[in-house]
C-alpha cells in the first residue's frame, strides 16, 4: 500500500513517490531551462518536484510523462537541503494522477 496523507488545504490525498521526469520552464532572455526532476509527491491536481534550479511562483512548467506532456504552474518554491522543491498545480488532470498517469514507484506504507 502507498504512503498517503490528506491535505488540509485542498482535501486531496497526497502520495509519496519517486519518479524521474523531464521538466522545462522559461527563463530570462527567451531561453528555456530543462532538467530531470524527481517527482517526490503526487495528488490528483498537482505534485512536488525536486529540481536543481529555483523557479518563481507563477512560472509555467512543462512535465514530460511517458504518454504525454502536461503543463503546470509553480505555486510554491522552497529551498531543500540539496535542491529546490517546486509545488505545482497541473492543468490537465485527465493526463495526470487519477487519470492516465500512474507513477511506477509509490512509497511503501
Amino acid at each position: 500500500m502507498a504512503s498517503a496523507r490528506l491535505s488540509i488545504v485542498t482535501g486531496e490525498t497526497h502520495y509519496s513517490c519517486a519518479e524521474l521526469v523531464e521538466v522545462a520552464w522559461p527563463v530570462a532572455d527567451d531561453d528555456t531551462y530543462s532538467e530531470f526532476a524527481i517527482l517526490a509527491e503526487i495528488w490528483t491536481h498537482g505534485g512536488v518536484l525536486l529540481v536543481e534550479e529555483e523557479a518563481a511562483p507563477g512560472t509555467l512548467i512543462h512535465i514530460s510523462l511517458p504518454h504525454a506532456q502536461v503543463t503546470g504552474t509553480v505555486r510554491h518554491c522552497h529551498r531543500e537541503r540539496c535542491s529546490y522543491a517546486l509545488e505545482v498545480v497541473v492543468d490537465a488532470a485527465d493526463e495526470w494522477f487519477g487519470g492516465r498517469y500512474r507513477p511506477a514507484v509509490l512509497a511503501a506504507g
